[in-house]
């Protein structure tokens, strides 16, 4: 296994992200059967979905509080690009919408959590800090 990527087999994305009211996207970047990278980018700020040949970009709508988001990556990959998924090599967030460990739902995974805990993430998942012109997303 490329110790570089996820590696994740399992085709299916589930989040849960509070709504901060900010700005707000995930890509997810898959392989398929034809050996080619492919990226999913949802946002919260993009009102058309578009699709070339190696990124699909979509909107993305958030209720008031949290929502839970389940992407079915294969369905995404056969019907962008009428190929079929074999695995999940990266996924992107940006701005992280969650950063107080302590006030993640219980259905957080550990792994998350516990590398929030500690202020580090690792390498294969990746925190994208806004740009300077989003302002800030925390919010005290």
């Amino acid at each position: 296994m490329d110790l570089s990527t996820l590696g994740i087999k399992l085709p299916f994305l589930v989040m849960i992200i509070k709504n901060l009211k900010k700005y707000f996207t995930f890509e997810v970047q898959v392989l398929d059967d034809k050996n080619v990278k492919r990226r999913f980018r949802a946002s919260n700020y993009q009102s058309t979905t578009r699709v070339k040949p190696f990124i699909c970009t979509m909107p993305m709508r958030l209720d008031d509080g949290w929502n839970q988001i389940q992407f079915n990556l294969s369905d995404f990959t056969r019907r962008a690009y009428g190929t079929n998924y074999i695995e999940t090599l990266r996924v992107q967030v940006t701005p992280l919408p969650i950063l107080d460990p302590c006030k993640l739902p219980h259905s957080t995974s550990l792994f998350l959590r516990e590398a929030l805990l500690r202020g580090r993430t690792p390498r294969r998942v990746q925190v994208v800090s806004p740009r300077p012109e989003q302002g800030s997303f925390l919010t005290h």
